[in-house]
Formats: C-alpha cells, sequence, structure tokens
C-alpha cells in the first residue's frame, strides 16, 4: 500500500480483530490462547519436557509451569517424571 495512512488504520484495524478474536475465543473456551496450544502440542508428542514446552509455545519457564499446573488442575493433562527424575 502506498499510503501512509491508509496502511496504518488497516495494521490497527487488523490488531483490534485479532484482540476481538482472542478475547472472543478465550471467552467462550473458558481458556487462555496458549492452553489449547499447549493441548495441541502434548497430544502430538506426550512426554514433551517444560522446557521444549517452552520454546514451541513461546513461553517463559515459569509462564509454562503455571499453565500446566492450570491444566493438571482441570485433569486435561497428566505430569509424569522425565528421564532427568524431574
Amino acid at each position: 500500500m502506498s499510503d501512509p495512512r491508509a496502511s496504518n488504520l488497516l495494521g490497527a484495524l487488523a490488531v483490534a480483530l485479532g484482540d476481538d478474536i482472542s478475547a472472543a475465543t478465550e471467552g467462550v473456551a473458558g481458556h487462555a490462547a496458549a492452553s489449547p496450544a499447549a493441548i495441541v502440542t502434548v497430544g502430538g508428542e506426550p512426554g514433551q519436557t517444560i522446557e521444549s514446552l517452552r520454546r514451541a509455545l513461546e513461553l517463559s519457564h515459569s509462564g509454562t509451569v503455571r499453565l500446566l499446573d492450570r491444566l493438571e488442575d482441570e485433569g486435561i493433562v497428566e505430569r509424569r517424571e522425565g528421564k532427568d527424575g524431574r
């Protein structure tokens, strides 16, 4: 697009729509966007480490642990001892 103002407005609209879609999806699902991504990732490759899941979801270590805590509390995922004993 050659008009900077139009490009800026279109970009702002895209961000606003994305935010609205995320909020609506999270409201219906009752989970933040990372939860479904974590469920799909773990379902596709069970037995992942926190680190590999963290990298796949692009979350911090502590954020990934908190996410797994919530999913485990709801009975969605199950933690097991890894090869390193953790």
